[in-house]
């Protein structure tokens, strides 16, 4: 098991994802990440997304990301 605290995924290439439901799925000791850079115009599931993940992490996520929809951290992935 691997326990990260911060992740730089700016070099990652979402253009052609599809499903990122449970991508970052409990990472309670996760607390900086930039997803700013995902382009997220063909994704059509993300539910999961950030599921367990500690609520000042998901408060992070939620006031970068005003639209987010609630069901990247509430509902577990399929």
């Amino acid at each position: 098991m691997f326990i990260f605290k911060k992740l730089n995924i700016s070099n990652f290439n979402t253009v052609n994802v599809i499903n990122m439901s449970g991508m970052f799925n409990c990472c309670s000791s996760l607390n900086e990440i930039n997803i700013s850079y995902f382009d997220i115009k063909n994704t059509t599931d993300m539910v999961g997304m950030f599921y367990r993940c500690s609520n000042e992490f998901k408060k992070k996520i939620r006031s970068k990301f005003k639209n987010i929809n609630n069901d990247v951290f509430e509902k577990a992935f399929h």
